[in-house]
């Protein structure tokens, strides 16, 4: 785990490092969660919110491409300037201050309010935009 203080240049930010075992690569803005799968429960392996025993998992959103079985770096505290929201069927608004987590299982690699159950979520909409297709929102995570 590494932390960045504050400075002129960046926000405070936590991250963590994990291993991509999802099968498949996990790109840049979509979220990471603990895999907790019997024959992966490592504590080190990462998955994409595809996985059904990993959804409540959630680590952090990746800051870059993590093809499989590779290292990955994920934000897990602070700004993300690119996190996926998940495609809908329908056009939403997410709201600056709306809480975002991941949705229903199997439906797509982002997060969104759709869902969402608890007034907390694992990331904080920093801007407001309307959702139909999945896109990137600038968000503010506090996965700690």
């Amino acid at each position: 785990m590494e932390f960045q203080a504050i400075n002129r240049d960046d926000a405070e930010r936590g991250v963590g490092t994990w291993t991509n075992i999802s099968g498949t690569t996990i790109t840049l803005g979509q979220s990471g969660h603990l895999a907790t799968a019997a024959a992966s429960n490592t504590g080190y392996g990462v998955v994409d919110n595809k996985d059904a025993n990993s959804i409540r998992g959630f680590l952090g959103i990746a800051l870059s491409n993590v093809p499989n079985t590779a290292v990955g770096r994920f934000t897990t505290y602070g700004y993300a300037a690119s996190v996926e929201t998940f495609a809908l069927g329908t056009s939403i608004t997410i709201t600056r201050g709306d809480p975002l987590g991941p949705g229903a299982t199997g439906a797509s690699l982002g997060v969104s309010s759709v869902g969402l159950t608890t007034a907390f979520g694992p990331v904080i909409a920093l801007e407001t935009i309307t959702v139909s297709a999945g896109t990137y929102v600038k968000g503010w995570v506090r996965a700690m």
